[in-house]
């Protein structure tokens, strides 16, 4: 008996109908694994919350520092300087050095930032989530605090001698005005958001200090994605949709109130 072999068109239109697939099941995979990134990320954003909140408890209510990823000493490459208090390492039982905690899976395949400290040299930034900086240590003059303000207790402006980088932060949470409203972590390059850090509206190499920013479901076209957050009253959630609102003459800028206008 004669074998029927496939014609040349028979298989032109088998390798067109499995292409065809694969362009329906790619995305949906590449779609899926993102989510579960997500979901990942989301989870130790609420770990790093409730570090940060146990933190708070033990401290008289301040938000941590600046220093809140850094190791307890305060490390910087192979220099080991004083105490750092504003650790969260003891409450999250991990640090920033190879501590996938403080790390989002989505951002694995970004080149970090890297940041000289004062006599360090340079380090790798192994932290991919930030601290409201207008928590932390911004001073007043940067924007309103969301609860209470910068005081003269500091002791210089930036640097291991500021309070507000090892000590305490500059807002006690229960002070928040509104804390379901206000960003405590963001899924962020740099260890603090600032105006020198964050602008929803321009590119990244044009901050001051150049920080990749929300990479989730971020398109090729577009400077950023979607942040994933952990807002001070606990809950953790993608980013509003208008936290990227364009800006209208005569009402305020739209994601400064999430971090301190309110």
């Amino acid at each position: 008996m004669k074998k029927r072999a496939f014609t040349l068109v028979e298989l032109l239109v088998v390798i067109a109908i499995i292409a065809m697939l694969l362009g329906v099941l790619v995305p949906a995979i590449n779609k899926a694994r993102e989510q579960a990134k997500s979901t990942i990320c989301k989870s130790r954003l609420s770990q790093l919350f409730m570090a940060a909140t146990l933190w708070a408890e033990n401290n008289d209510g301040w938000s941590p520092p600046a220093s809140w990823s850094w190791p307890n000493p305060m490390k910087r490459s192979e220099t080991t300087y004083g105490p750092n208090p504003g650790s969260l390492q003891r409450y999250s039982s991990t640090s920033r050095e190879g501590g996938a905690l403080y790390v989002c899976p989505s951002s694995t395949n970004l080149k970090w930032f890297k940041w000289a400290g004062a006599g360090s040299g340079n380090q790798d930034s192994d932290v991919t989530y930030a601290i409201n900086g207008w928590m932390a240590f911004n001073p007043s003059s940067e924007g309103l605090s969301p609860g209470t303000p910068a005081s003269s207790t500091s002791r210089s402006e930036y640097g291991e001698k500021d309070v507000y980088w090892t000590e305490h932060g500059v807002t006690k949470l229960i002070n928040v005005r509104i804390p379901k409203d206000t960003v405590f972590f963001i899924d962020h390059e740099f260890y603090a958001v600032t105006k020198k850090t964050f602008n929803p509206f321009i590119p990244p190499e044009m901050l001051v200090i150049p920080t990749l920013t929300r990479w989730h479901n971020k398109r090729s076209s577009d400077y950023y994605g979607k942040g994933n957050i952990a807002w001070v009253d606990g809950h953790v959630s993608i980013e509003p949709s208008d936290l990227s609102k364009p800006i209208v003459r005569g009402e305020k800028i739209r994601w400064q109130y999430y971090f301190f206008d309110h």
